[in-house]
């Protein structure tokens, strides 16, 4: 069988051969002018599930599995007269609580017992199936939005088989490869920017704190850094505590030191606070404590001491002063 297409521009032509060949095989040639060869472009059966009924009534043929063929879900093989075919499991006699199966990536069996209507819903359908006894498969075969079509099957249902899903299972599989790799990098990106801004806010709020502090040669600490060094605080670091705040001793890089944390409900301001690491700087004696460094971030603001385990000059006079006392009501 032959026959010719021309394009509606008719700048191509081309020509088809249709051939059957003595094993049963279908093979469609086509010829395009500008080549005078004819290129094979079609051979059907692809494959022995592509057999016409190749697995009878209520069988279904699956390419993939060996043997081809098997039964519809609710019927099973049975050999009769040399011959295997597929009956229901149970008896079924149209009566209350029966009900259909839904078969997915499936082939339509053959319509030569089958009726067509073009103006019923899927629900209308299944109504339509459910109210024939000799109903044995519904389905819609139009694929559209609105979903009218309805195909009713009479009889043993034939020439169906079972698509395999492994194309649709890669495609979904590179489709979610694809998707979590995305969203994996855009994470990390997003990390890094992350990382990147505070670092940058980092860097800019200590060259703020340092240009605050004028000329003053003193060391700016992170609160990190002063966290660990008094084990975030503990109380049995704390020293005391005057109205400035408290102070804990710690140990920052193998030196003790002492942290005077200012008060959240301090009055001191940050002028206030920038003036005094700016005095107590300048002001460096071997006979007075020494200032190592101050930490400004947030709402915190510290100032770190070398540590002096003698405590301080008026503690002795306090206690010297009472023992004199003490003395003097003895005598």
């Amino acid at each position: 069988m032959y026959f010719t297409a021309l394009s509606s521009n008719d700048t191509t032509t081309v020509s088809s051969r249709t051939v059957v060949t003595p094993g049963g095989k279908l093979e469609i040639f086509q010829q395009k002018f500008a080549n005078q060869d004819w290129i094979k472009s079609i051979t059907l059966p692809v494959d022995y599930c592509d057999n016409y009924r190749v697995c009878g009534p209520y069988g279904s043929c699956n390419a993939a599995t060996t043997p081809y063929c098997g039964c519809l879900k609710g019927f099973e093989r049975k050999n009769t007269d040399d011959t295997s075919v597929c009956r229901q499991s149970i008896a079924l006699d149209c009566g209350p609580g029966e009900g259909f199966e839904k078969l997915s990536s499936m082939k339509l069996p053959d319509t030569e017992n089958a009726v067509f209507s073009g103006n019923m819903s899927l629900q209308d359908c299944e109504v339509a199936c459910k109210n024939n006894c000799s109903c044995t498969a519904y389905a819609n075969p139009i694929i559209t939005p609105s979903g009218i079509g309805c195909l009713l099957w009479f009889g043993g249902l034939t020439d169906v088989r079972v698509y395999s899903q492994n194309g649709f299972h890669r495609k979904k599989r590179a489709v979610m490869v694809v998707t979590l790799s995305i969203s994996a990098v855009l994470t990390l990106l997003g990390l890094v920017l992350a990382l990147y801004i505070r670092r940058k806010w980092k860097k800019r709020s200590d060259a703020e704190s340092s240009s605050q502090m004028g000329s003053a040669d003193v060391t700016l600490f992170s609160l990190s850094k002063i966290s660990r060094a008094t084990n975030d605080f503990m109380v049995d670091n704390k020293l005391g505590e005057g109205g400035f705040g408290p102070v804990y001793k710690g140990v920052l890089e193998g030196q003790e030191i002492a942290v005077k944390r200012l008060s959240k409900s301090s009055q001191q301001g940050l002028d206030e606070f920038k003036n005094e690491v700016i005095c107590i700087a300048k002001l460096q004696h071997r006979n007075l404590v020494k200032l190592l460094g101050y930490c400004i971030q947030g709402n915190e603001k510290m100032l770190i001491y070398e540590y002096m385990p003698n405590k301080s000059l008026d503690s002795f006079f306090i206690w010297l002063s009472s023992h004199l006392i003490l003395k003097i009501h003895i005598c």
